[in-house]
């Protein structure tokens, strides 16, 4: 696979026995459909996406479709696939996403699971 943003090739780290898809030259990382919610233990989905957005200028590393533009937060734009493979996050993009619901926006308890996540991925090194 290679990286929506750089198109070099992505590389696979293993967090906690789930392989993530990491670019060594960005620092963005790209979570398969349901593994942001593996590696929080969930069996519901933790961030929804409703369709909408605007096509943005990145493809999927999956299947190559333009992604959708995805607001899960005010300020915070994620590349998402929309036939549902995964989502990017750049570089901070998670520790971003981490503080904004950490500080009380529509999704508070949210802050607590993308803590622990940013934590498990290592900061996004």
């Amino acid at each position: 696979m290679r990286c929506p943003a750089c198109r070099l090739p992505l590389l696979t780290v293993e967090v906690n026995a789930i392989e993530l898809d990491y670019c060594a030259e960005d620092l963005g990382v790209w979570f398969d459909e349901g593994e942001i919610e593996a590696l929080l233990g969930c069996h519901t989905p933790i961030l929804t996406w409703d369709g909408s957005g605007a096509k943005g200028k990145r493809r999927c590393p999956r299947c190559n479709t333009k992604m959708r533009l995805f607001y899960p937060v005010l300020g915070l734009e994620l590349d998402i696939c929309p036939n549902g493979d995964g989502l990017w996050f750049d570089a901070g993009e998670v520790e971003q996403l981490t503080t904004a619901l950490q500080r009380g926006h529509d999704k508070p308890h949210l802050g607590q699971i993308f803590s622990q996540l940013n934590r498990m991925i290592g900061g996004q090194r």
